[in-house]
């Protein structure tokens, strides 16, 4: 073979801007369990890592990761183990893809029961044409409703310089940057000959204000939100409004397919017809 090398990369840390990208995650789980023993005694410690630590676990024995020790040693002296790679990673399998692996246990962090749950209720939000406040915060909750963009970071609120201030920003596993827009669900989306209204108009508009600023002072947009220049190849943005209901089938078709150079629509029913769309796929599992 010549030679072969092992290499621990650290995770980075756990922001909430990364939370919430592990959130929005289908695959991710919300707690890794890893049980540590000995094969010629009783010894034996069970760790955990989670989105959110557990008092009830702990009080039944269960280690939390960051405290654990540097090593493991069992009572009868025969097994010895370096924890500190465990102690400083532990955290980064909730949020890469679940496999089988003897070592570890991985509890999901979505069902399909709890995606169909939160699809009905997004429905009953949408159907009571809240306000874009109420919108964005049950998103923010949510983030599993902004699955179709792979992200690694999700940033709430971030501010363009001291120009203007999206409502989402991710950073996604692709290496582009993705800065979106929310608008009303009874935003005007089109006229009746199919022409595109004013009020969507203006929220395009509005994005590529955003995406000219990020072009013109790249590096500064970056250094604000504390990205790395070497982490975003491109940068895009999307513009989330208006529901599908009161439209022509091929207006509306021609609309959604229409290209506008770096900003893409979607619409409120396209967020829920990606739910019904995980869903599917996780019954089929």
């Amino acid at each position: 073979i010549g030679q072969l090398m092992f290499t621990a990369i650290e995770p980075p840390p756990l922001t909430p801007e990364r939370i919430a990208a592990i959130r929005s995650d289908p695959n991710s789980a919300k707690s890794v369990q890893v049980i540590l023993g000995c094969k010629k005694c009783t010894s034996n410690w069970t760790i955990y890592a989670a989105l959110d630590r557990s008092k009830e676990r702990e009080d039944e024995g269960w280690l939390w990761y960051e405290t654990i020790p540097d090593t493991f040693i069992c009572e009868c002296g025969t097994t010895t183990l370096g924890l500190g790679f465990l102690r400083r990673n532990l955290l980064e399998c909730l949020g890469r893809e679940r496999r089988d692996i003897a070592e570890l246990n991985f509890v999901p962090l979505y069902e399909s029961s709890s995606i169909a749950s939160l699809r009905r209720t997004f429905a009953d939000l949408l159907n009571s044409h809240p306000q874009e406040e109420l919108l964005h915060k049950f998103i923010d909750e949510n983030p599993i409703l902004l699955h179709q963009f792979p992200a690694d970071k999700i940033f709430l609120k971030p501010r363009i310089l001291t120009s203007f201030v999206a409502d989402f920003c991710i950073l996604t596993s692709q290496q582009e940057l993705i800065l979106i827009e929310l608008e009303r669900t009874t935003t005007r989306l089109m006229k009746k000959d199919g022409g595109l209204a004013a009020p969507l108009s203006h929220a395009f508009d509005q994005v590529r204000d955003w995406l000219h600023l990020v072009r013109e002072h790249r590096l500064s947009v970056l250094d604000s939100l504390n990205i790395d220049k070497n982490e975003v190849g491109s940068v895009r943005g999307v513009v989330i409004a208006g529901r599908h209901s009161g439209y022509n089938e091929m207006h509306l078709l021609r609309l959604k397919s229409a290209y506008r150079g770096e900003v893409t629509l979607l619409t409120y029913d396209d967020l829920l017809l990606s739910l019904d769309a995980l869903i599917r796929r996780m019954d089929a599992l």
